[in-house]
């Protein structure tokens, strides 16, 4: 099933898509698996997104800063106590609403293909398989790798942001292209031009899923 999910993306997507999924795990369970695994595992603050980053490091990160300057003076906690609380409560929260992520993905690949004879329920299952890779691929394994390749890389320094969201970018624009071939068509500059649209829509969709996390952890908290 890895396999597959890992370096034919199209089969599994065309095949579940048709209705041939007796030797599939349906793509929720793939999903709930490999998102379970990265939070035990995983430090990464990519989906937990701590106060530090929303206050600094999102377009709407001055509206947070005011709303949590407001909260600190109508409580005794002053800034760094409450970043601890925050921290701890949105990282509970993330656990259970990083899946908003595939519905909002296949929203988008939906509008993208759908006369291309892609369903909405087609769009649903395509984000959570794209997800699923995307955890298992860029947040757990590829830390990984770094880690035994940087000390034979000489010159290049891997571990920049710059460097690490480029390739992850590159990587998760080329598995799009994969996995959607069975909804490609006939006009290939075109098909082409929705994946650099999906590429472009990932970090407004990100962005949008770091708002929702925030909205709620800051609600309880």
């Amino acid at each position: 099933m890895v396999n597959c999910l890992l370096f034919n993306p199209s089969e599994y997507a065309s095949d579940y898509a048709q209705g041939k999924r007796k030797i599939y795990i349906k793509p929720l369970n793939l999903f709930l698996i490999i998102n379970l695994v990265y939070f035990v595992f995983s430090s990464y603050n990519t989906f937990k997104t701590n106060l530090d980053i929303q206050m600094n490091g999102l377009p709407y990160s001055g509206l947070v800063t005011d709303l949590i300057e407001n909260k600190i003076e109508a409580t005794a906690l002053n800034l760094d106590e409450y970043r601890e609380v925050y921290d701890q409560k949105t990282n509970e929260i993330s656990k259970l609403i990083i899946i908003v992520l595939a519905p909002m993905f296949g929203v988008m690949l939906y509008l993208l293909f759908r006369r291309q004879q892609m369903y909405l329920s087609d769009g649903f299952n395509l984000g959570l398989q794209f997800w699923s890779f995307f955890i298992l691929t860029f947040l757990l394994l590829m830390p990984l790798i770094m880690i035994l390749i940087v000390p034979f890389v000489r010159g290049i320094n891997l571990n920049t942001e710059g460097t690490t969201s480029g390739l992850i970018l590159a990587g998760s624009m080329l598995y799009c292209y994969f996995m959607l071939k069975p909804w490609k068509g006939k006009q290939k500059l075109y098909y082409a031009f929705k994946i650099l649209v999906i590429g472009v829509g990932f970090y407004p969709l990100v962005t949008l899923y770091r708002g929702i996390l925030f909205i709620l952890t800051f609600g309880l908290t």
